[in-house]
Formats: C-alpha cells, sequence, structure tokens
C-alpha cells in the first residue's frame, strides 16, 4: 500500500498494534505468535514485539530528493478566508476572496477546503495531473463543524488527539503536490490562502512537518 496521508499510516500502525496485543493474549494463538517472533529472532532478524518484521512502513520525504525551489509554497494571511455568516451579512468572506483573483485572471485554479461553490474542492483535485505546470490558489479554511466532529470521533478511535493536526496537513501536502514537488515543470506556483488565527494554530506544523517548504509572504498575491 502506498500513501502520502499521515493520518491513514496513524490508523493503520494503531491497527497493527490493536491486533497484535489481541493476538498476543489469545489462549490458542498468543503461543504460535511468540514461537514465530523466536524463530525470526534465531534467523537473526530483528523483531521487536510491536514492530514484527511482516508490516513494513517506508516513508520517502519527497523533499530528500528534490530542489529546494521546487518545494517552495507562498502562504498569504487574509482573515477573509471563512465561511459566510448569516447573523453578520457586511462581513467579508471566501466569495470576496474568489471574487478578487478571477477579477485578476479569468482562468485561475482556484482549490477550497470548504467552500466548493468558490474553488474546486480537494477530493476533486485529488488524484490529477491535470495542474502540473500550472498556478494554484488554495484557499485553506478552518474544517465545518460536522468535519471536525468526525476528526474528533477518530481521534477517540485511535486514541490520539491529532487528528484535526493531520488531517489539515494530508490536505495540505496533497494539493501542493498538485503542482509542485516530482511534479513541477516551470510555471509551477502555489499560493495557500489562510486566516492569521488558523495560521497560528497550524502554521508551526506546516513549517516543521509539510514535505513542502512553506513561506509566509506579505505582499498582495492577485
Amino acid at each position: 500500500m502506498t500513501t502520502t496521508e499521515r493520518k491513514i499510516r496513524m490508523a493503520l500502525d494503531f491497527i497493527r498494534r490493536r491486533d497484535l496485543e489481541r493476538i498476543d493474549t489469545h489462549p490458542k494463538y498468543g503461543s504460535a505468535l511468540r514461537e514465530w517472533r523466536s524463530q525470526i529472532d534465531t534467523l537473526g532478524v530483528t523483531a521487536r514485539p510491536d514492530v514484527p518484521p511482516t508490516w513494513r512502513i517506508t516513508d520517502l520525504p519527497v523533499a530528500s530528493y528534490l530542489p529546494r525551489g521546487r518545494m517552495r509554497v507562498q502562504i498569504y494571511l487574509d482573515d477573509r478566508a471563512r465561511a459566510c455568516r448569516k447573523d453578520q451579512p457586511d462581513r467579508q468572506w471566501v466569495r470576496h476572496i474568489h471574487g478578487e483573483i478571477i477579477a485578476s485572471d479569468s482562468d485561475a485554479i482556484i482549490i477550497s477546503n470548504k467552500a466548493d461553490e468558490y474553488g474546486i474542492t480537494p477530493n476533486k483535485a485529488k488524484g490529477l495531473n491535470d495542474y502540473i505546470g500550472r498556478k494554484i490558489y488554495y484557499i485553506m479554511m478552518f474544517p465545518s463543524p460536522d468535519q471536525y466532529r468526525d476528526l474528533l470521533v477518530e481521534n477517540g478511535l485511535l486514541g490520539t488527539g491529532n487528528c484535526v493536526k493531520l488531517h489539515l496537513l494530508d490536505e495540505f501536502d496533497q494539493i501542493v503536490g498538485r503542482t509542485l514537488g516530482f511534479r513541477y515543470r516551470p510555471g509551477s506556483e502555489v499560493i495557500v490562502i489562510m486566516p492569521a488565527r488558523l495560521w497560528r494554530q497550524i502554521g508551526l506544523t506546516l513549517l516543521t512537518e509539510s514535505n513542502y517548504d512553506a513561506h509566509v509572504i506579505a505582499e498582495h498575491p492577485w
């Protein structure tokens, strides 16, 4: 199985550890598992109880193999990257960002993780190579209440507290990877637009854990 998503890898590792614990304590199969491990040790292969040799996760960070210039992502902070509020009709929101970008470039590619009427959704963009060598605007906003609820359920099921962070990080890397990384061609460019409050919560994660080289820019990018 090949995946770029950290949350999926975490879930698979959780399943592996849970199933091993169940087998290890099983009255019939637990002894067979322990015997198998001892045989592997005898053959000279390191086999720790928490990492059996038949299950391996190989991490191939793209940033280790490509020039830094192909990994650069521009981050522009704009507090209008938010949903509409019916109780605040005069408040500017993602529609206004979308309108400004289209006014400056009618063929602009805009991906939005919530407001699909103001851009392509990440699910529609996933797996596509249509954006190779293109300029992409990615409007990154907080998860919707329903999505946030589901991520909290995943936290409970997996016994962790970082599903929201990993979801945003995985989505960021997937969208950016539509045109950067090994898909980079002359003309490739990614501008991520997000509210300052979201950057304060996810910025450190993007700077330290993303496959890509994030830089905050101050100049208006369209």
